[in-house]
């Protein structure tokens, strides 16, 4: 899903967002992956 926003501002915006939340951020590639994500957060 990423994939339709890697280009323009909103790609540009969560590039940013991205950069100041550093080590915060948590990813995951599909929709399985999210409650495992979802598990990472403390």
């Amino acid at each position: 899903m990423r994939d339709r926003y890697d280009d323009g501002m909103a790609a540009s915006h969560l590039a940013a967002l991205e950069e100041a939340a550093g080590e915060r951020v948590i990813t995951w590639t599909a929709p399985a992956g999210l409650p495992g994500a979802i598990e990472s957060i403390p």
